[in-house]
């Protein structure tokens, strides 16, 4: 028997996607890193912190005790106030970050309110990275209030973010590495006025004989 080739007929499926699911409760938002790129965000929480429903890591009017956080499918909820991620992941590491509020599946536990996925990124054939540093003080004329503050000490915050990725061995092994190291010193000085393991064997019921001085080293 010889093979033959028979021509079929065209088949065209057309069909309309729905604008509002009468019957879907929950909102899910998924952000690419092109978009994470695009928004003046300095960690994970500015962007979730943008989409509808959440206020100040509240899904929808939820507690933050409500909310859980993964990496890669993985829980990486705070285990001790039960508020956040113990795991802070930076923008430049993330693939996709997947926001949803309200009802979810029931493969998610331990969350009521909402589901923060962050999915990573892989590292790809060709080499890709970036370096950023920033450095910054306080001024204020206050200086009798603010103690200590210096307006040439321009490295009091230091912010520093390394990123690479590329082949190990192509088409088969990647790497990919994110590194930030942060500085911030604040604006409150503490001073040691008096130093608490001094003592005094003077006795005297007159407070008039009294006097106090500092003993401090700053």
């Amino acid at each position: 028997m010889e093979s033959t080739v028979i021509e079929g007929e065209t088949v065209v499926v057309t069909a309309r996607k729905i604008s509002v699911r009468k019957d879907q409760t929950s909102t899910v938002k998924n952000v690419s890193s092109d978009e994470i790129g695009m928004l003046p965000i300095e960690n994970i929480s500015d962007v979730v912190s943008m989409q509808a429903g959440v206020v100040k890591g509240h899904f929808r009017g939820g507690r933050r005790t409500e909310v859980s956080y993964m990496i890669d499918g993985i829980p990486v909820d705070e285990g001790f106030g039960g508020e956040g991620r113990s795991i802070d992941l930076e923008p430049e590491a993330v693939q996709d970050l997947e926001v949803i509020t309200g009802t979810f599946n029931a493969e998610y536990g331990k969350a009521m309110s909402g589901i923060v996925n962050a999915v990573t990124k892989r590292g790809g054939d060709d080499f890709h990275g970036s370096v950023s540093a920033a450095l910054a003080n306080y001024f204020t004329p206050n200086t009798d209030i603010f103690i200590g503050l210096k307006s040439s000490e321009i490295n009091r915050n230091q912010d520093y973010k390394f990123n690479l990725s590329g082949p190990i061995i192509s088409n088969k092994l990647y790497f990919l590495m994110n590194y930030r190291y942060q500085d911030n010193k604040n604006h409150l000085n503490g001073i040691r006025r008096f130093n608490v393991d001094d003592y005094s064997y003077f006795v005297a019921d007159d407070p008039a004989m009294w006097y106090s001085e500092h003993n401090g080293d700053s």
